[in-house]
């Protein structure tokens, strides 16, 4: 076989011979290629003549040049006896050449018949090859019309070299263009004619396989109607048809619990016979329904939620409704849940004014604890670069996340280390998490980004900043006593400060955001503890 590469299998192009060759025999072989990107173009030759071929694989869509490496820039990832994972260690190569252009018919029975030339000490010194038009004359064999015609054509009239050289000219722009697309890894099915057969292995073992089986559903459940195509697409498409309420009253229960702390069904990973019944199972079905029906709309199916009556009740409960009821099951009140890590950090961003409201993109690498990853790594990314402006406020999303050297912070807030996957977190309340919000970097910024914010739009009465204080960080005005307490606070703060301005200038500059101009470090640094204070109250970090 033969392919150029620019993702294997995938995007590629290769072509497998017909004939067997011989163990033990020297062969001369040669590949040309014309550039087009197709398997056309790519034609393999043994001992000078046409070999026969099928194609394997032809859709090349992308770039295959690699950069240079060695002291006189040699290719660096042409494989020989070598196919994808598989080493042939007995094959061996005597001479190798890589010619700048693509060689026609009759040069390549030329080199099988007469070799080449010793290579010179400068490799774009390197002849291209010996032609019909050497003294020698054509060589023995060489009677096809089309390869004398094509050879004359290319080397001696040199017809069309300019319009090959236009062509050559545009295909690498239009690499270029579609190289540097976004591309995302998806799975594809192989050829029927090339699909691997499944067999039951005996107690798993690989080399003991027993009946051969086919692609299809459980017999269990609903079988998998025939017109549907025996692959993922159909299996998609079972899983959503009116005939399996299964997948809906799964999505449904995850977003309900999503919203309310609970699904309605409490094992949201288990809905089996080992899992918990649903509390209000009219309700499940109901949702599952409507969701349906409504062409699987999430939007739809969180403004359902969040505009009911039920989600919109107060959290209060008197003690005897929790004695009766303590985990809400009955859903007299409304939910109370401390928030996930996400929302923690994107809340604190949002408040301060700091969030980048931009969807997409690749991983970014916000704050992290330096030296982390070096100290934690074995192969694969093993230093950590810590992103610049933008990319250290978007949205928790598309935090960079390493299974091995997860984010600290996240984890500290009971965040998946995603070394299995899970569907259900767990909600612990240490005191690291108080003391990550207090000390950590990101939370520091941003409480010193949002008393900029206070201090110019807040209003000009300690009160009112107080007020806006609150509203940002928990969306209510606070009470008297809270209010009194905040301004206690910010009072001692400040005059702590004032003692100490270079403590001051220190916080006051705390993050890669620059600070704001014209406002005083001492109060920037007062109301900094302030804001970081009200970030670190219960209803910051709770939905109530």
């Amino acid at each position: 076989t033969t392919g150029l590469h620019h993702v294997a299998p995938d995007n590629s192009i290769e072509i497998e011979t017909l004939d067997p060759m011989k163990v033990g025999t020297w062969y001369h072989v040669t590949v040309t290629y014309d550039g087009s990107s197709r398997v056309a173009g790519l034609r393999l030759f043994f001992d000078g003549a046409p070999a026969r071929t099928r194609a394997m694989t032809d859709n090349l869509e992308r770039s295959i040049i690699s950069e240079p490496k060695g002291d006189w820039g040699g290719i660096s990832n042409i494989r020989l006896g070598r196919r994808g994972d598989e080493n042939l260690s007995e094959v061996s190569v005597d001479e190798f050449y890589v010619f700048p252009d693509q060689l026609t018919s009759l040069e390549v029975a030329t080199l099988a018949k007469a070799g080449v030339d010793t290579p010179k000490a400068d490799p774009s010194d390197r002849p291209t090859s010996r032609t019909a038009t050497d003294r020698r004359g054509a060589p023995e064999g060489i009677t096809s019309r089309e390869a004398l015609a094509d050879h004359w054509v290319r080397r001696v009239a040199k017809l069309g070299e300019k319009d090959r050289a236009t062509l050559r000219t545009l295909r690498g722009k239009e690499n270029a263009i579609i190289t540097k697309l976004p591309q995302v890894m998806v799975m594809r099915d192989l050829p029927a004619d090339r699909a691997r057969p499944t067999f039951v292995l005996a107690r798993g073992s690989y080399d003991a396989p027993t009946d051969r089986v086919e692609a299809d559903t459980p017999s269990a459940l609903p079988p998998l109607d025939r017109s549907l195509p025996r692959n993922r697409l159909g299996l998609a498409r079972w899983l959503v048809s009116k005939d399996n309420p299964l997948a809906a009253r799964v999505v449904v229960n995850r977003y309900w619990g999503m919203m309310f702390g609970n699904g309605l069904v409490s094992t949201p990973e288990d809905f089996g016979a080992q899992g918990t019944l649903p509390t209000h199972p009219e309700l499940l079905d109901h949702l599952a329904v409507t969701f349906r029906d409504d062409g699987w709309n999430l939007k739809g199916l969180l403004r359902q939620m969040v505009l009911s009556r039920t989600y919109r009740q107060a959290s209060a409960a008197t003690p005897q409704a929790r004695e009766r009821d303590p985990g809400n099951t009955l859903l007299a009140r409304g939910p109370s849940y401390r928030l996930a890590s996400e929302q923690i950090r994107d809340g604190a961003l949002a408040a301060s004014g700091l969030l980048v409201p931009t969807i997409g993109g690749p991983s970014v690498y916000p704050y992290q604890p330096p030296g982390l990853w070096e100290e934690l790594a074995t192969r694969n990314a093993t230093t950590y670069t810590q992103g610049k402006g933008d990319d250290l406020y978007r949205r928790s999303l598309y935090t960079v996340w390493k299974r091995s050297t997860p984010p600290p912070s996240a984890i500290s807030f009971d965040a998946s280390e995603r070394l299995l996957c899970i569907i259900k977190r767990q909600r612990t309340s240490t005191p690291l998490q108080a003391l990550v919000m207090l000390n950590d970097v990101q939370y520091v910024e941003a409480a010193r980004v949002l008393a900029e914010r206070v201090l110019t739009e807040g209003g000009d009465t300690e009160d009112a900043r107080i007020t806006a204080t609150w509203r940002l960080l928990t969306s209510r005005a606070p009470g008297a006593t809270e209010l009194a307490t905040t301004k206690t606070l910010y009072e001692t703060q400040r005059a702590a400060f004032a003692k100490d301005v270079k403590a001051a200038r220190a916080l006051a500059a705390s993050g890669d955001k620059p600070p704001a101009r014209g406002l005083d470090a001492v109060d920037v640094a007062a109301w900094t503890v302030v804001a970081s204070t009200i970030m670190n109250t219960d209803e910051a970090v709770n939905k109530r």
